[in-house]
C-alpha cells in the first residue's frame, strides 16, 4: 500500500499524480489572509485496482484544526495497513477506522473536530463516505450530476429538502454551521451505494472551499469544459476569485483542498445491480 498525504499544504498550482493508472489532479491552498491550511488530504493506493481519495477539513475557529484533520487521515491509513492482509471488506475497514479516529480525537488534548469525505474507487465501482460538509461528486463528462454527497449543515439540509435554493444557502447567515463531524459528541457516516460510472466520468472531492463559493451547477459546468489537464485549475481559479473579491456574489474565504479524477473504467450503466461479492 502506498500513501501520498498532504498536511497543511499550500500549492502554487494544481499538481498531477497517478492514480489507478490514470492522471489525477490535486490542489491545496490556505484561506486568503491566513497562514495555516487546516485541510488534510490523501491519495491511498491499496492495489492496482483499488484506491481511496480522502479530504478532511479541520473545523475552523477551533484549536489546531489542521492537527485534527491530519489525525483522522493518519488513523485511516494505519487501520488500512493493520488489516490489509486480512479478509475484511474495505467498507468495514473504513467504518472501523472512522470510529477509531473519532475516539482518538475525543481522547486527545486538542479541542476540535473535522469533516471527512472519502471516495473508494475500484475498477468496477466507486462508493462515497461522508461526514460534514466536505463533499464528493460524480459527474458525467457532459455535465450530468450522477451523485453528490449531502452537506451535513443547516443550509445543506435546507437545500436537500427543497426549503431553500443553493444560491440562497451560499449567502445565508448560518451557512457555516455544520451538524456532523468527527470529534463531536456524536457523528454519523453517509455511505452511498455502489455507483457504477461510465468511462471518463469525473470524480471531484473537495473541502467546502469550493462549495461555499460556487454552486454545484457552476462547479460542474467548469469541470466539464476544456481539456482534462485544465479542468481543476479552472474551478480553483473561479473559487479563488470569489474568495478574494469582497464584492463577489458569493464571498466566503476558506481553505481549499480538492481532487479531480477521470474514471478509467469501461462500464456503461450507472446504477446497475452488482452481482459480485462486495470488496
Amino acid at each position: 500500500m502506498e500513501v501520498q498525504a498532504f498536511y497543511n499544504t499550500v500549492d502554487s498550482s494544481v499538481q498531477k499524480y497517478t492514480f489507478l493508472g490514470r492522471d489525477l489532479y490535486h490542489f491545496a491552498r490556505v484561506c486568503p489572509g491566513h497562514e495555516i491550511n487546516q485541510d488534510s488530504s490523501a491519495i491511498i493506493h491499496i492495489s492496482q485496482e483499488m484506491g481511496l481519495l480522502v479530504v478532511a477539513d479541520g473545523m475552523g475557529g477551533m484549536e489546531k484544526g489542521e492537527k485534527i484533520s491530519k489525525l483522522a487521515i493518519e488513523t485511516l491509513v494505519q487501520q488500512l495497513k493493520d488489516t490489509r492482509n486480512r479478509e475484511s471488506k474495505i467498507s468495514h475497514i473504513i467504518l472501523d477506522a472512522l470510529e477509531d479516529a473519532h475516539q482518538k480525537i475525543k481522547e486527545s488534548k486538542i479541542q476540535g473536530g473535522t469533516t471527512l469525505s472519502i471516495c473508494e474507487v475500484t475498477s468496477d465501482y466507486i462508493r462515497f463516505y461522508n461526514i460534514g460538509d466536505s463533499f464528493g461528486l460524480l459527474s458525467g463528462s457532459r455535465g450530468l450530476v450522477k451523485y453528490r454527497t449531502i452537506d451535513d449543515s443547516i443550509t445543506g439540509y435546507g437545500v436537500e429538502s427543497g426549503l431553500i435554493t443553493e444560491e440562497k444557502a451560499l449567502t445565508h447567515e448560518h451557512s457555516n454551521i455544520i451538524t456532523n463531524a468527527l470529534g463531536l459528541d456524536d457523528f454519523r457516516v453517509e455511505v452511498s451505494c455502489k455507483l457504477f460510472p461510465s468511462r471518463y466520468d469525473l470524480i471531484l472531492m473537495s473541502s467546502d472551499g469550493l462549495s461555499a463559493n460556487l454552486t454545484t451547477d457552476s462547479i460542474v459546468t467548469t469541470i466539464t469544459s476544456g481539456p482534462y489537464e485544465n479542468k481543476l485549475d479552472s474551478v480553483v481559479q473561479l473559487a479563488t476569485k470569489q474568495m478574494t473579491t469582497e464584492s463577489a456574489k458569493y464571498h466566503n474565504p476558506d481553505d481549499l483542498s480538492c481532487f479531480l479524477f477521470s474514471y478509467p473504467g469501461t462500464g456503461d450503466n450507472f446504477f446497475q445491480q452488482s452481482t459480485q461479492t462486495e470488496s
